[in-house]
C-alpha cells in the first residue's frame, strides 16, 4: 500500500502457527521491511499458591553480553513445602510433554533497597575451580542476572530504556490484527503497564533489542482482572520466528475447549506453555491453585540445549525433553518479550469489556545457567 507517497511492503510470517489455538501473524510495516511476533499455545495439572512475598523493586542491572552453549540441566528437587502442595492438587493431560518435578531457589534476599535505574555491565564470572577430580559438583549459579529491567521511573529516552537495552515496540499492526501502540504502554508506581484498550483490538509491547540465547528467563507479573485478552512473557528467535518459548494467559475464550472463566475466580487460574513449532510434545495447559489476576507471582523458564523447564514461584511445574530443533543445540539468539492482545476467540478471547493491563515488576535473564539461580524469583 501507499501512503504520503511512500510505498510500503507487509511480508507475512513464514512460521506455521497452531491452528487450534487461532495464533494470528504479526505484520510490521516499515519501508520494505516486516517482523513477526504471535503468542504462543497447550496439558493439565494444579500448581497450589506458595504465597510469593511481594516485592516493590525492579532492580536494574543491564548488560548486552549473553552466554550460550549451556548443558543440559537435571530437574532440581521442589521444596518440600511446595512438593506437599503441589502433590495435593496436581493432574496431567495425556497431551502435555514430559512432565517433571520441580526445582525451588532459595529466597537468598536481594537488597532492593530505594527504587533506583541503574544500568551497570555485568559478566559472568566463573570461577572455575576446575581440580582434577572430574566428580567435584560444579560452581553454583551466578546470582546476579545478566540482564534485569527496571521500570522504577519512566524513562527519559522513551520509547527505549536509558540502557539502550529495552524498547516499547510500535506503532504496528501485530498479533490477532491488534494495533500495538506505545501510548498502550506506561511505566508508573515502579511497574511497567501493558494495556489492551476497551472494545478496540489494541495491545502494547516491550522487547529487547540485543538478543539471547541460553538461560534463566524470569518475571514478576499479575494479570489483568478483565475478560477477553491474551498476556504473555516470552522469548522469540530472531527475525521473529520459528522459534519461540511462551508463558501465556488467556482472561477468555475458549482454549483447547476449555472455556477460560477463571478470571473472576478467588482461587483458581490457567496458565499455557508452548515451544515452537509446536507438537502435542511441547504444548501444555496449567491449571493454578490460584488467580493470577488477584496478585503478583513469578513466571519462567530455564532452557538448555536438551531441555526447557518452566517456573512458577522458583519451583519447575513443567519440563520439556523433545525439544523442536529451533530450540536444540545450536539454537539461534532472540528476544525477550511480553506483550498483550485480543480478538482470538480460542485464544484470550475479546475485545475487552473494559481496558485490561497486565503489571510487570521486573524481567530477568541469567545467561547460559543449567540451574535456577539464587534469589531469582525473589
Amino acid at each position: 500500500m501507499t501512503w504520503r507517497g511512500i510505498r510500503w511492503y507487509a511480508v507475512p510470517s513464514l512460521s506455521p502457527r497452531p491452528v487450534r489455538a487461532s495464533r494470528a501473524r504479526r505484520w510490521l510495516f516499515l519501508p520494505g521491511l516486516s517482523l513477526l511476533v504471535a503468542c504462543g499455545a497447550p496439558a493439565l495439572s494444579a500448581v497450589p499458591d506458595p504465597t510469593a512475598v511481594p516485592s516493590a523493586d525492579f532492580v536494574a542491572v543491564a548488560s548486552a553480553a549473553a552466554a550460550t552453549g549451556a548443558a543440559a540441566a537435571p530437574a532440581g528437587t521442589t521444596a518440600a513445602a511446595v512438593a506437599s502442595a503441589a502433590a495435593a492438587g496436581s493432574r496431567t493431560s495425556g497431551t502435555t510433554g514430559a512432565a517433571s518435578g520441580a526445582a525451588t531457589t532459595t529466597a537468598a534476599a536481594q537488597a532492593a533497597a530505594a527504587k533506583r535505574r541503574t544500568t551497570t555491565t555485568t559478566s559472568s564470572s566463573s570461577s572455575s575451580s576446575s581440580s582434577s577430580s572430574s566428580s567435584s559438583p560444579p560452581p553454583p549459579p551466578s546470582s546476579t542476572p545478566t540482564v534485569s529491567a527496571d521500570f522504577a521511573s519512566a524513562w527519559s529516552s522513551w520509547p527505549r530504556s536509558p540502557d539502550g537495552i529495552w524498547r516499547v515496540a510500535g506503532d504496528w499492526v501485530g498479533t490477532g490484527g491488534n494495533t500495538l501502540l506505545r501510548s498502550n504502554a506506561s511505566i508508573s508506581g515502579g511497574l511497567l503497564s501493558l494495556t489492551s484498550k476497551a472494545g478496540t483490538l489494541q495491545g502494547a509491547e516491550i522487547q529487547t533489542l540485543p538478543t539471547y540465547g541460553y538461560g534463566y528467563y524470569v518475571t514478576r507479573m499479575k494479570v489483568a482482572k478483565v475478560a477477553g485478552v491474551c498476556q504473555a512473557f516470552f522469548w522469540i528467535a530472531d527475525g521473529y520466528g520459528p522459534g519461540e518459548i511462551d508463558i501465556e494467559f488467556n482472561t477468555g475464550g475458549t482454549t483447547h475447549g476449555v472455556v477460560e472463566d477463571w478470571v473472576t475466580s478467588s482461587n483458581r487460574g490457567r496458565v499455557h506453555f508452548t515451544l515452537h513449532p509446536w507438537t502435542s510434545a511441547t504444548i501444555a495447559d496449567v491449571d493454578l491453585a490460584f488467580n493470577p489476576a488477584n496478585g503478583f507471582h513469578t513466571y519462567g523458564f530455564l532452557w538448555t540445549p536438551s531441555r526447557v523447564d518452566f517456573t512458577i514461584d522458583g519451583a519447575i511445574v513443567r519440563s520439556f525433553t523433545a525439544l523442536p530443533s529451533t530450540l536444540g543445540p545450536g539454537a539461534e539468539k532472540g528476544y525477550l518479550m511480553a506483550n498483550t492482545w485480543t480478538g482470538s476467540p480460542t485464544w484470550g478471547g475479546g475485545p475487552p469489556a473494559q481496558d485490561a493491563t497486565a503489571q510487570y515488576d521486573w524481567m530477568r535473564f541469567y545467561a547460559g545457567v543449567t540451574s535456577i539461580p539464587p534469589g531469582a524469583n525473589s
